[in-house]
């Protein structure tokens, strides 16, 4: 009898997830309990979060949602957060959130093999990860002519009319380069405005705020402001604990983006992670200081990247670079 007890508690835990981990069973919608094992949708308090090969796990194309995803969502199947064939509706919202605490961010290790401590997706080979929100005609355009401070409409050399109210927006500066230090370089950087969206019809935006500066629109020196849109309806973002100032940099240990070529990124691959990333907004993303977690990276994926698709993202509030497309061909 006890031996028998003992082989129970064993395969018990055999095939029991690792301790925080959620792992799905099946494909089906983020939210369906079915989908996971042990009926556990994720949450913040999961530390992993991992979608098996085999498996689809959808975003809602009804439904509005934030997701919580904890720490860490490792892509070994696909993760649907909208495709170019169903991209999700421009009526609802999704939001992939990770929320790290100050002990989370501070164990980032960075570099170009899979440390599980550093948080965000991870998209290993024979994982896909699509991202495509509700698309956009355009998603920045030139000012169409000069703009002076204190005007709160601008008009743009192109349609704009499906930006969304509440979304927000960059002009960009026009001013000058006073010199070549830092403190001026942070002065003309200020001149760059964002603000938020009341209306959008045809190539006119009104704005919620008067612009502090004026800015140049098109004119025969080709100097001219972008406008450029912040926001869409799907959004991969990192809620830090703790954060006090997001004006300083080293406060910026957000999560991160990556597609790898195989387990642990050493060589580069044939048939690595893939996804297309569309109109959809990385708010707070990419590590200061950490190499390689960034809000986006295409990981030393050679010829399997070529035909990705990077179309109409913005970048909001990075911790580090941008966009990192490393060894990724034909992206």
């Amino acid at each position: 009898m006890r031996q028998h007890v003992w082989l129970l508690l064993v395969l018990l835990l055999w095939s029991a997830p690792a301790l925080g981990q959620v792992t799905s069973v099946q494909s089906g919608d983020w939210f369906a309990p079915s989908t996971w094992q042990g009926g556990v949708v994720p949450d913040a308090d999961d530390p992993e979060t991992v979608i098996a090969a085999g498996h689809t796990v959808s975003a809602s194309r009804t439904a509005s949602s934030v997701m919580d995803a904890g720490c860490l969502v490792k892509v070994y199947g696909t993760l649907d957060l909208g495709t170019a064939t169903s991209p999700i509706p421009a009526a609802v919202t999704h939001d992939l959130v990770f929320r790290l605490s100050q002990a989370e961010a501070a164990a980032f290790v960075g570099g170009g093999l899979f440390v599980p401590t550093d948080c965000g997706v991870w998209v290993f080979a024979g994982g896909r990860w699509d991202v495509h929100g509700a698309p956009k005609v355009r998603t920045w355009a030139w000012l169409a002519g000069d703009v002076a401070s204190g005007a709160a409409t601008v008009d743009l050399d192109g349609f704009v009319g499906d930006w969304p109210v509440g979304g927000s927006v960059v002009i960009t500066t026009t001013a000058m380069p006073l010199g070549i230090s830092v403190a001026d370089s942070r002065e003309n950087d200020e001149k760059s405005e964002i603000r938020t969206i009341l209306t959008a019809g045809g190539s006119m935006l009104t704005l919620d705020m008067p612009l502090s500066f004026a800015h140049e629109g098109i004119g025969a020196d080709g100097l001219a402001a972008a406008v450029g849109l912040l926001s869409h309806n799907v959004t991969i973002r990192t809620e830090l604990d703790g954060l006090t100032d997001i004006n300083d940099v080293r406060q910026r240990l957000f999560a991160c983006t990556r597609f790898m070529p195989n387990t642990d990124g050493t060589t580069i691959g044939t048939g690595g992670g893939a996804g297309d990333l569309q109109y959809a907004a990385f708010v707070r993303m990419g590590h200061y200081g950490a190499n390689g977690c960034y809000p986006v990276h295409y990981h030393r994926l050679g010829e399997s990247a070529r035909g990705r698709v990077i179309r109409g993202v913005s970048v909001v509030e990075s911790g580090f670079r941008c966009i990192n497309v490393h060894e990724s061909n034909g992206v």
